[in-house]
């Protein structure tokens, strides 16, 4: 039934005023659960950085990392697997099986049921090329290697270089990269893809993402939604007239990999440089793109992180709305990263400096609903402070991924120094947080139908409600990412607002209990848990009717919800005076028949998403 367990704690609390908010389990927003995860521990031996995370339907998450050996001066790319709980599956493994070239700017993806893929770059590997390649690593979900390392890029003219990669529910993932020169004669840098099924055969061959080729195109990110539908966006340069600026651009394609409409201009700033982009999609295909803008918030700031969200058809929804809440001209925030759950709820993180004397100061994150309100303000995710005799600390820009409910997990690693008697000594660590995911936003949503529309002066009447949960199920994968609500962590607790002037009788309903809140208020709760889609059993309310004819309001609502209340009314007359009607918005559906004298019950339908 909770899709979002820390959403419906929230509910509870607000619902009932003897429980304090500190009290609800996992407030949400943004709230780190758990302890800090040491994913590579400092090391002067062994720099870790660069590192990227994602995470499965459930809440398994996978981190890679680029490793640097501080004797042979080569880097390699290593990962390590995480139950939703945040135990460690295993040990740190390495990823790439060519050893004699630097291996560097990893990425990864993962399906709903956990099995991952790994892209990265690789120095050398093709034999005379003497250059940089893509190559990608596929995973079960147990972490067992399925096949052997491919390379992704058939043009080895040039360099290939950043890999972006993304997996639908189903294992299908796309690859994407910049290669030098390979559009002919340009001499520029252009963005490529390549599709795959999900048992690694290339469907179709490596193409051109960008249409514009007269200036250089840079640092894709790709996002695919649970059927495979996908989007890049990259930076692109010069392409709006006459700014000789940086710009993004965006692309969205089908499953099949066809375009779908052309190349788009994502931000409407064009004054300063845009760049950076990071991308994420939800299940259905709705999806937002963040970047870093150039003095956009006013002209002394200098980097802030601005989002757009879109219709899964790519029709812009809003405009370009700043992200981070801090303006300070004293720092600059960069390198946005962005990840959304299979509702569209969003969260967007970012790495943040003080620009005198340069010095690193946090990373953050801030959470969305999929209709683009700010659930939180900017929340510090830098979990690791460094020795206290340490001379300066590099945080790298984080990673994020988050699960079908909204829960998240960022990755951020930290590089400092250490004197001892004059002598400078370089560490560096990777570690993890999981956060619990929006607040007070629940999906879970409230309908209601008279038993009569229309009563005769006090006479009996009744009211039924249900709870509904409302979530899309992830592509193909059922309802199993709901078994966060097996337990009962939180229940949906509606605010019934009583019809005036009736007289309320005992309410009953399986799994519903029911404290008077006010004069013409219930809170009742449901105890039971629920699928994807799947109503409550009743609640059922008995009214005796006032003497006084009129019309009767009431609706209830489901506390800290983003979705309507439900509204409905019953009419107090003299049968003689002819039948008044009902009224309901939401997901009721009044069909008014006449049975017998009387408005025959009411009946409901559930709208689809």
């Amino acid at each position: 039934m909770v899709v979002r367990p820390s959403s419906l704690a929230w509910a509870v609390a607000l619902a009932l005023a003897t429980v304090p908010l500190a009290q609800a389990t996992a407030s949400g927003s943004g709230t780190p659960f758990g302890s800090q995860i040491v994913v590579s521990p400092p090391s002067k031996l062994m720099l870790s950085y660069r590192e990227k995370v994602a995470m499965d339907a459930a809440g398994d998450f996978v981190v890679v990392w680029e490793s640097l050996n501080q004797v042979s001066r080569t880097s390699s790319i290593y990962a390590q697997r995480y139950a939703s709980n945040g135990v460690a599956e295993g040990s740190s493994f390495l990823v790439n099986s060519y050893t004699s070239g630097d291996q560097e700017y990893p990425a990864v993806a993962m399906d709903a049921a956990g099995d991952f893929v790994v892209a990265w770059e690789s120095l050398n590997q093709v034999s005379g090329t003497s250059g940089w390649d893509i190559y990608a690593q596929r995973y079960a979900s147990n972490g067992v290697a399925e096949g052997s390392n491919f390379l992704v890029n058939s043009y080895t003219s040039g360099n290939q270089e950043y890999p972006a990669v993304a997996m639908d529910a189903a294992g299908d993932f796309a690859v994407a990269w910049e290669s030098y020169d390979q559009v002919s004669g340009t001499s520029k840098w252009d963005i490529y893809a390549q599709r795959y099924a999900s048992n690694g055969v290339a469907e179709g061959s490596n193409f051109l993402v960008n249409s514009y080729t007269s200036g250089n195109q840079e640092y894709p990110a790709v996002a695919m939604d649970a059927a495979g539908d996908f989007a890049v966006a990259w930076e692109s340069y010069d392409q709006v007239s006459g700014t000789s600026k940086w710009d993004i651009y965006a692309q969205r394609y089908a499953s099949n990999g066809v375009a779908e409409g052309s190349n788009f201009l994502v931000n409407s700033y064009t004054s300063g440089n845009q760049e950076y982009p990071a991308v994420a999609m939800d299940a259905m295909g709705d999806f937002v793109v963040a970047w870093q803008s150039y003095r956009q918030a006013s002209t002394t700031s200098k980097y802030d992180i601005y989002a757009q969200r879109y219709a899964s058809n790519g029709v812009a929804e809003g405009s370009n709305f700043l992200v981070n809440t801090n303006n300070s001209i004293f720092d600059a925030r960069i390198r946005p990263a962005v990840a959304m759950d299979a509702a569209g709820d969003f969260v967007v993180s970012w790495d943040s400096f003080i620009l005198v004397g340069y010095i690193d100061s946090s990373d953050y994150a801030r959470c969305y609903s999929a209709s683009g309100l700010a659930l939180s303000s900017d929340v510090a995710v830098s979990p690791f402070v460094p020795a206290s005799s340490a001379l300066a600390t590099v945080v790298f820009p984080p990673a994020i991924a988050v699960d079908a409910i909204g829960d998240f997990v960022v990755a951020q690693g930290d590089y400092y120094a250490t004197q001892t008697s004059g002598v400078n000594t370089k560490y560096s660590d990777i570690v993890a947080q999981r956060y619990a995911g929006e607040d007070g936003m629940a999906d879970v949503s409230v309908t209601g139908v008279s038993s009569d529309t229309t009563v005769l002066p006090g006479s009996g009447f009744s009211v039924s409600l249900e709870v509904v949960n409302r979530t899309v199920p992830a592509f193909e994968t059922a309802d199993a990412y709901l078994n966060r609500f097996i337990g009962g962590i939180s229940h949906p607790t509606i605010q019934v607002t009583l019809p005036t002037g009736a007289i309320p009788l005992p309410v009953a309903g399986a799994n519903w209990s029911c404290l008077q809140a006010g004069v013409d208020t219930l809170s009742c709760t449901y105890a039971g848990s629920l699928v994807a889609g799947q109503y409550s059993a009743p609640l059922m309310m008995s009214f005796i009717a006032p003497d006084t004819v009129g019309t009767l309001d009431y609706g209830a609502q489901v506390s800290g919800s983003s979705e309507p209340a439900f509204t409905g009314s019953v009419t107090v007359a003299n049968p003689l005076s002819g039948n008044g009607g009902g009224g309901g918005f939401g997901w009721i559906e009044l069909l008014g028949l006449l049975g017998f004298g009387v408005l025959a019950k009411q009946h409901r339908k559930l709208s689809s998403r």
